[in-house]
């Protein structure tokens, strides 16, 4: 479905959740990339409980957002071969890191990298980095995960899909399965022509 062009929310499965190896120094981590400084805390985060209360669905959401800080940032589309570019989280201005000295001049509103690696990877000595199709293909997705935006508390079916996604989702189904009942249906006859109608017989009295 991904590379047909389809633009997929799903929920993951928890031995396919968190980090999978590296990147060009980037940890690979729920079908996105990510700062090799990156708390580990952050990228262990699962999705929100179905049971959870009002705090910890506000705790929740502002751990996902921490996350998002330290994501590498698309730059580019797709080209022919499926491969995009994206570029360090620091050099997009989304947190402060020593390696980008101009992302020291931010507020401090932003994480900080506070032990940047000192032997720094590809994704850290170059602002932008390429990424294939092929990379972490199968958890790749609309919204980041585990963030809420995706879907909303885990549950034994699978994520609770908000109110939009859910008429999104259930748009096309619902345009297939009209299609289909016309394919079904037998064709209607339209007099042409030349052709009579029958008129119901008229009493008289």
């Amino acid at each position: 479905l991904g590379r047909s062009g389809a633009s997929l929310v799903v929920d993951l499965h928890p031995t396919d959740r968190g980090p999978r190896g590296t990147h060009f120094g980037a940890i690979i981590s729920n079908g996105n990339l990510y700062c090799p400084a990156t708390p580990k805390a952050l990228l262990d985060l699962g999705p929100l409980a179905r049971s959870a209360s009002a705090a910890e669905t506000a705790a929740h959401d502002e751990a996902t957002k921490e996350l998002s800080r330290f994501k590498l940032g698309r730059v580019s589309s797709d080209d022919q071969d499926g491969t995009h570019r994206v570029m360090c989280p620091a050099a997009m201005g989304k947190c402060r890191c020593a390696l980008t000295p101009e992302s020291m001049a931010l507020d401090y509103e932003r994480p900080e990298v506070v032990s940047p690696p000192e032997h720094p990877p590809t994704c850290c000595a170059h602002k932008t980095i390429s990424v294939s199709v092929s990379i972490d293909a199968k958890r790749r997705q609309r919204h980041d995960y585990p963030s809420r935006e995706r879907g909303g508390a885990a549950s034994s079916n699978g994520p609770v899909f908000t109110r939009a996604q859910a008429q999104e989702t259930a748009a096309p189904a619902m345009a297939a399965a009209t299609s289909s009942d016309r394919e079904d249906s037998p064709p209607r006859r339209r007099p042409g022509r030349g052709t009579l109608r029958r008129s119901s017989p008229r009493l008289t009295t």
